[in-house]
């Protein structure tokens, strides 16, 4: 164990139950905020980890056992863990890659990315986003309130995928060849998919208060997409990272804007056409034939006089 600490600080490790335990203490006597400790602690990889905190930031790596970690302010990254793996923060981000077992991931006003996970995962954060890619879950539960989602990854027979989020975009990719029963709600949002949808009558993908659901292949897995007041996309390849988005989208605008600049040049061309046409096309025009004089009309006979 290494610890870069201030002076007025005291590192206590000790030793009992199979269990190293160390503790930061401010010497007494001493005035003023205490100062920020940092840590290198090496453990064999076999040994479970279990660090909580008030400000704590941690950055775990090449372990394969339980990891268990919680904080109020402050970033955790983890690379590795396996079994049952339990991440807490409040204002702080969360990273994990390559864990297998059950991961649980928690924040409340960051984002939480997942990469390379094998087993049930479970996210849940309030104002951020979620991102799992590149991850065989066996079963996913993904929820926020102001944030988008992103999943990417096959499903398992029989696995349940809930993915649920209020003021946020969902973009998941099932991959060509998935067999997903996957159930739509939105109530503000756009649908669209790379899969040939068949929406129900009198529904469009751009109508509110969508509730339908669609089978892909032998549908086995339940894949549940809900989002309040965000757009939902089902996707068979590879989904397109944020800048890229992004970029979509400033171009869509630009185009946009460019048929405005360019909209009245063409509705003058067209009335321009318009004239020339009437001023061209109605000299040629053949004058239509005089209609011919009505017949006078026949005269009363007149009446004789009587004989005298």
């Amino acid at each position: 164990m290494q610890a870069n600490h201030d002076p007025r600080e005291r590192i206590d490790g000790q030793t009992a139950d199979n269990t190293e335990r160390v503790r930061a203490r401010t010497s007494s006597g001493s005035r003023g905020p205490a100062g920020l400790i940092g840590f290198v602690i090496t453990v064999p990889r076999w040994m479970p980890v279990n660090l909580s905190g008030t400000y704590l930031a941690a950055d775990i790596q090449g372990t394969s056992a339980e990891v268990n970690v919680e904080t109020v302010g402050g970033d955790i990254t983890l690379k590795g863990g396996s079994g049952a793996v339990t991440l807490r923060s409040i204002e702080g981000e969360i990273r994990v890659e390559h864990s297998s077992g059950k991961v649980q991931a928690s924040t409340v006003n960051d984002s939480i990315t997942i990469t390379g996970v094998s087993g049930d995962v479970v996210t849940e954060t309030v104002n951020g986003d979620v991102v799992v890619s590149n991850s065989k879950a066996s079963s996913l539960e993904v929820s926020t309130v102001n944030g988008d989602v992103r999943f990417e990854g096959p499903t398992a027979d029989r696995g349940t995928y809930r993915v649920t989020t209020h003021n946020g975009d969902i973009r998941v990719s099932l991959g060509a060849q998935a067999n997903a029963t996957v159930f739509v709600r939105t109530f503000g949002g756009d649908f669209s998919s790379d899969f040939p949808v068949t929406l129900p009558d009198g529904m469009g993908n751009r109508d509110g208060n969508k509730r339908f659901n669609f089978t892909l292949g032998a549908g086995s897995a339940r894949v549940e997409l809900q989002s309040f007041r965000g757009d939902i996309h089902v996707a068979k390849g590879a989904l397109r990272n944020r800048e890229q988005e992004r970029e979509d989208a400033r171009g869509r605008k630009r185009g946009a804007v460019q048929l405005e600049e360019f909209e009245p040049e063409w509705q003058r061309e067209i009335e321009q056409l318009r004239d020339w046409a009437s001023a061209f096309i109605a000299p040629m025009a053949p004058e239509a034939p005089a209609p011919p004089p009505a017949p006078p009309a026949p005269h009363a006979p007149r009446a004789r006089r009587p004989p005298r």
